[in-house]
């Protein structure tokens, strides 16, 4: 068997720093069996089952090789359900179902529900602030994260309901009727824009450019606060 080698990019996160990941999807000749290294957490460990049922729901097949999943760079904690998507990216890549040249200077982000829906994570805004500072032009995410992560100007944000879709728009052919998928972007909604005009400006607040920051962050992706000091400060 000829070694087959597909890669994608991804965003890891420490806190609200953001990393630029490669991931990578390696085949070659072996026993049946699917290994993910570069510093994985428990939960990602699993999304190799997640993946592989999401791929075949599509009715796409899946490798009866050895696959290997790298996440570079290694040295760095990988954590949670958002490298569903960019593994799945990698493995169709290796397997020559997508087509690669669609793929430059652009990171995927979502989690993958075993009917291959794309399911919306928490952190999508600092990774899109990451993804920025990195030069990458376009981002994939699930639709229930769009409105988050399209707060960011200057980057493009595709959104979709379904893994189908996504192989769809990358040029893969499939065997089951997707006519039921929408395929079309999803409209910008603008709630989250509504929510920060009716409030107060941090402009008015001197100083605290971090906990400003941190809080912009967790109001756009409506995620809880907590924050210790001493009083007055």
């Amino acid at each position: 068997m000829k070694t087959k080698f597909g890669q994608c990019l991804s965003i890891a996160l420490d806190g609200l720093e953001g990393t630029k990941v490669e991931t990578q999807a390696h085949i070659c000749a072996g026993l049946p069996s699917t290994t993910i290294v570069g510093l994985p957490d428990t939960v990602l460990q699993e999304s190799k089952d997640r993946v592989k049922a999401a791929i075949i729901s599509c009715g796409l097949p899946w490798t009866e090789y050895r696959l290997t999943i790298n996440l570079i760079p290694a040295f760095i904690k990988k954590t949670g359900s958002g490298f569903d998507l960019p593994i799945a990216i990698a493995i169709l890549l290796a397997q020559g179902i997508i087509d690669k040249t669609k793929l430059r200077n652009m990171a995927f982000i979502s989690e993958l529900g075993l009917d291959g829906k794309l399911q919306a994570i928490q952190g999508i805004l600092p990774m899109v602030i990451a993804a920025k500072s990195m030069k990458i032009t376009k981002l994939i995410v699930a639709k229930n994260n769009l409105s988050e992560a399209r707060l960011i100007d200057n980057i493009e944000v595709l959104a979709f309901d379904h893994l189908a879709e996504v192989i769809n728009y990358f040029g893969g052919k499939l065997t089951i009727d997707i006519s039921q998928l929408k395929t079309k972007n999803v409209p910008i909604k603008s709630e989250m824009v509504k929510l920060v005009s009716q409030t107060d400006d941090f402009i008015d607040v001197l100083g605290q450019d971090s906990v400003k920051y941190a809080l912009m962050v967790a109001a756009a992706g409506r995620h809880n606060v907590y924050m210790v000091g001493p009083p007055g400060v």
